[in-house]
């Protein structure tokens, strides 16, 4: 990691947990990626997805912000009551489930994009 920016590209089929690794200063950007599974599970600063498809990410802690650009079939869970405060979305298919509470506490930034919200 440099900079508290860990960059992947071009993963493939692959399951990622990131429990207790990051930092709240730490951001992730994931691109060309396909068919993944992310759990995070630490505070983190941002995470950016740039031309992926069929990712779910499951987040339980908090995070700043999502930033989704040209992604299709992207899943979002938000659970534990766990803020985010901002999601930006640009030519992207995106699906998140949270619980009501979140979706008045989170802004959405969305150009060009599908949001499917689903509450539970």
């Amino acid at each position: 990691m440099n900079d508290n920016v860990l960059c992947l590209y071009d993963i493939k089929n692959k399951t990622l947990d990131f429990k207790g690794f990051l930092k709240m200063t730490d951001s992730i950007t994931i691109k060309n990626s396909n068919n993944i599974k992310i759990k995070i599970k630490s505070k983190i600063n941002k995470i950016i997805f740039k031309n992926c498809n069929d990712i779910k990410l499951k987040i339980s802690d908090m995070i700043s912000g999502i930033e989704i650009n040209n992604c299709k079939n992207l899943k979002i869970k938000i659970i534990k009551n766990k803020k985010i405060n901002l999601i930006e979305s640009y030519k992207s298919n995106v699906q998140i489930k949270l619980q009501e509470k979140q979706e008045k506490e989170i802004k959405f930034i969305l150009e060009e994009s599908n949001i499917d919200l689903k509450l539970y």
